[in-house]
């Protein structure tokens, strides 16, 4: 029978015997269905800002089996997180409260997972990846085997290190930046031309130097440069001043 099959059917054979087919007879089969193992099909760990809390997705976390629903998988803890907190919000209030953490043994299901209800919370303090580790189950019916794995979880820190160095002399510059957000510095230009060089895609509008959403550290060079009027002559005997 084909995987997951079940139920009554039959089927028919005339066998043959002393050189004749004889009367056909027809055999009756029973199916009985077979627990199925559950299968881990999504596992991408998640990406969490320091002391920040995040919600863990079914397209971060999901298991199937093809006869048992969300509800009756189960995610057991055999390890919990050592630089945060799993937590089940289980009255759908989005309020992380005490009785709701979830401790080593402790289980939630997919449907949990499918429900938003499933909850990491990092301890601020730490960026060290840390994981914790389940086993995905079913009933266990009929022999079923469970899934043994491992949630791992990326730790960014919540300010990153911004650097403003400058060719004149002058100090160097360093910004604490919150994940996420811009830096902005204001230079002094003094009638100099400016050449930005940078590793987080800084951009000059006037004096103000700005960069997009920082995400890690990185710094920024400036080079300031004199600049140079050329006196051309043109067609027209018109002199043009050019600055570079």
């Amino acid at each position: 029978p084909m995987k997951d099959a079940s139920g009554e059917t039959s089927f028919a054979y005339e066998p043959y015997y002393s050189g004749a087919y004889q009367t056909a007879i027809t055999a009756n089969l029973t199916i009985v269905s077979v627990n199925d193992s559950p299968e881990l099909t999504i596992n991408t760990g998640l990406v969490v800002v320091e002391g920040k809390t995040i919600q863990i997705t079914n397209t971060m976390l999901a298991g199937t089996d093809s006869d048992d629903s969300a509800d009756q998988l189960t995610y057991v803890l055999n390890g919990l997180p050592a630089a945060g907190s799993l937590y089940i919000d289980r009255n759908n209030n989005q309020v992380l409260d005490t009785d709701e953490q979830l401790g080593l043994g402790q289980q939630f299901t997919q449907a949990d997972i499918d429900a938003s209800k499933i909850y990491y919370k990092h301890i601020k303090g730490s960026v060290t990846p840390d994981v914790f580790a389940f086993t995905l189950q079913d009933g266990g019916e009929d022999s079923a085997t469970s899934v043994n794995g491992n949630f791992n979880i990326t730790v960014n820190p919540d300010t990153h290190n911004v650097s403003l160095t400058l060719n004149n002399g002058a100090e160097p510059e360093t910004k604490a930046i919150t994940h996420g957000s811009s830096a902005s510095f204001t230079l002094n230009l003094n009638n100099k031309h400016p050449k930005v060089s940078s590793n987080c895609n800084a951009v000059l509008n006037g004096n103000t130097l700005t960069t997009a959403a920082i995400t890690a550290s990185c710094q920024i060079n400036v080079q300031l440069f004199d600049k140079v009027v050329v006196a051309a002559q043109n067609s027209s005997s018109a002199v043009v001043n050019e600055s570079r």
